[in-house]
């Protein structure tokens, strides 16, 4: 299975390519470049934009190797099975349980997988920590991923704290709210460190639940330097 930490680090090459911009128009010297600061706020969208695709990535990748490698229903947690269930249960017609029949419950998780992907995944243009956790825990059964966003010098909350503030500077940015101002290359830099750790982490931490669920691991090991 293609590795969504991989997209991501392709993703990324454009932004990189934009710091290079940026140095050769200006020199690496301390100080602000009023004139090129556009490249570092085009820079802050597109790697918030990187962040949003590996989150929908591996959500998706993990609900559909859950899936495949499914024998029968009890590889998805009671959770995510019980949410899957609600529509058969809600539905008035009678029948719909014989929806269940044969392999028939792989077509209620699609639907469910279909349904929660419309609710996060459609407006989806703002993958906070608390959407990011919400999205993961209905769709695949792990909760709180969040919690895991932590690395050297940097908490849980420090870090949630760091993506909130990038993506309301992405949203800033995108949808100009209120006056533009300067966003530094030093800022740009920090929101690729920050993405790339927490990406890394968020790919490992869904890796090792799929190996739990399945015994098998559809990733390897994704890694931005200290990450973990």
């Amino acid at each position: 299975m293609p590795s969504p930490f991989d997209a991501l680090n392709a993703n990324l090459v454009d932004v990189l390519k934009l710091e290079t911009i940026h140095t050769e128009l200006t020199g690496d010297k301390r100080g602000r470049r009023f004139d090129v600061d556009v490249l570092n706020r085009s820079g802050i969208v597109l790697a918030v934009a990187a962040w949003e695709s590996l989150v929908e990535d591996v959500a998706v990748a993990a609900f559909d190797q859950l899936l495949a490698s499914a024998a029968d229903p009890s590889v998805f947690p009671a959770r995510v099975l019980a949410l899957a269930g609600n529509p058969l249960r809600e539905d008035k017609d009678e029948r719909r349980v014989w929806a269940l029949a044969g392999d028939g419950w792989k077509d209620v998780l699609r639907a469910h997988r279909d349904a929660v992907l419309r609710d996060f995944l459609g407006g989806f243009h703002s993958p906070r920590p608390d959407k990011v956790d919400t999205l993961f825990e209905r769709l695949i059964g792990l909760p709180n991923i969040s919690a895991h966003w932590r690395w050297h010098k940097n908490t849980v909350e420090q870090v949630k704290k760091k993506l909130g503030a990038l993506i309301d500077l992405r949203g800033t940015i995108a949808h100009r709210l209120g006056p533009e101002r300067y966003v530094t290359k030093g800022e740009l830099t920090d929101a690729l460190d920050l993405i790339g750790r927490a990406s890394a982490i968020t790919q490992n931490r869904v890796n090792d639940f799929i190996h739990k669920q399945t015994g098998t691991r559809p990733w390897p090991p994704a890694s931005y330097g200290s990450a973990e």
